[in-house]
């Protein structure tokens, strides 16, 4: 299931065309092209493969910073009167991290004990000369004989712009041989993932109100829309 991809990035003042090849030991060759120059080369290699209990720290690492940095803002500015009455944003926040540092560990487990698990966890490791990174990750499970969700994708600050959240994707998509469809939802002020969701082909299929205590879809019909849903048709 080791899923290894080569990027070749370049330094200088002349521009070209690269094209990326991406083999992925799974069900097909993903090809991708980017800008790069042609004076000074720097391969950088991605490997994806399972997540294991001693990468948690880092993905926690990882986790918080998407927390902090870009959902604590955007829900100060947009969805602060929906913040639960025993809560400060400060403490509904680490709440909402501590919450998704537990899925990660119960995933991680989960997959370690049963290889054919519906529940799985997949990291993106980037070296870059002679260092090495864990840049982004993916948690996702299947939902019935065709459908798939993705729970979570993030990658690093860092590592961003380097197509890494594309690659995740695409293992997750590539994970069960059956699934067509892939659902996962995004927060509905979020305009750069919605635009960028859009671009690469995903289906708007709904917007929901979750409710902040509970996680579960609001039935208060005049509840604030907090998320877009979207499905994506899996091409084998």
């Amino acid at each position: 299931m080791l899923k290894t991809i080569t990027l070749s990035l370049m330094q200088g003042n002349t521009m070209t065309l690269k094209v990326v090849i991406a083999t992925v030991f799974l069900t097909h060759l993903i090809t991708q092209c980017c800008e790069t120059t042609k004076h000074t080369t720097t391969t950088h290699s991605i490997t994806i493969r399972q997540a294991l209990p001693e990468d948690i720290d880092t993905l926690n690492a990882i986790s918080y910073q998407q927390y902090i940095n870009t959902f604590k803002p955007m829900w100060k500015k947009h969805y602060a009167t929906m913040t639960p009455a025993h809560h400060t944003i400060d403490s509904f926040v680490q709440e909402k991290i501590n919450s998704n540092n537990t899925t990660n560990k119960n995933f991680i487990t989960q997959q370690q004990k049963n290889k054919e698990s519906n529940q799985k966890l997949l990291i993106a490791k980037l070296r870059q000369g002679d260092q090495e990174h864990i840049a982004g990750y993916c948690r996702f499970e299947k939902k019935d004989a065709l459908t798939m969700y993705i729970n979570f994708i993030v990658v690093a600050e860092n590592f961003q712009k380097l197509g890494i959240a594309k690659f995740l994707a695409q293992a997750a998509m590539n994970s069960f041989d059956d699934v067509t469809e892939c659902k996962f939802r995004a927060l509905a002020h979020y305009d750069f993932i919605n635009n960028l969701y859009t671009k690469h082909g995903c289906q708007q299929i709904g917007t929901i109100s979750l409710d902040p205590t509970t996680g579960e879809v609001s039935t208060d019909p005049n509840a604030p829309i907090t998320h877009i849903d979207y499905l994506y048709t899996i091409k084998k």
